[in-house]
């Protein structure tokens, strides 16, 4: 594999840029980079809500503590789609603008070796690739997934952090239906975009 193979787009100036170069490594660097889906898939929402909530801020903080240690923690957040699907996304989501990259093709994905999906050569609608991959077919657990979402997990924590009709099932856990819901809110807060912008 090589740099030139990881090319992404940066979401806020558009400019293209090699993924590698966007750090300089050493021994007081951290680096971590979380490959989303496509800007408008409900996974790549999800995962952009828990890192903006929970794991941006706790990584910002352990490079105050660590300061002594690691001098730089760097997040580069790369997403399918192009750099205004990005721009798009940030501002929906509330998302940092800053770090967030675009790879309109696929072309770094593939360079590393990520699952292309169902049916990646097949010149259909991209909504018709998602019913098979919805049943588990080309996307291996998202059949068990969709299910936790409606029966929830006493394994995982609580989707919303706040109170919620939820409690009256218990705390301290992922309720059922509660999951669901959150996927429901992400779809409303999709679907108004994607025929003109995504």
């Amino acid at each position: 594999m090589t740099a030139t193979l990881l090319q992404v787009f940066s979401a806020a100036d558009g400019f293209e840029v090699e993924l590698l170069s966007l750090w300089q490594p050493g021994p007081d660097t951290r680096v971590v980079i979380p490959f989303l889906t496509h800007f408008a898939d409900l996974s790549s929402w999800e995962y952009a809500q828990k890192l903006n909530q929970k794991v941006l801020p706790q990584l910002r903080e352990q490079g105050l503590q660590l300061c002594k240690v690691i001098t730089v923690i760097t997040v580069i957040t790369v997403g399918l789609g192009s750099p205004e699907n990005a721009r798009l996304f940030s501002s929906t989501l509330d998302f940092p603008l800053e770090g967030l990259y675009a790879d309109p093709t696929g072309a770094a994905y593939s360079a590393l070796g990520f699952s292309p999906g169902f049916a990646p050569g097949a010149d259909i609608n991209p909504y018709l690739k998602l019913l098979p991959m919805l049943a588990g077919i080309g996307s291996p657990g998202t059949l068990q997934e969709v299910i936790r979402g409606y029966v929830g997990d006493r394994s995982a924590k609580p989707v919303f952090n706040s109170a919620t009709p939820f409690d009256i099932l218990g705390q301290n856990y992922q309720r059922p239906f509660e999951l669901a819901t959150l996927r429901l809110f992400n779809m409303i807060g999709i679907l108004p975009k994607c025929e003109s912008s995504y």
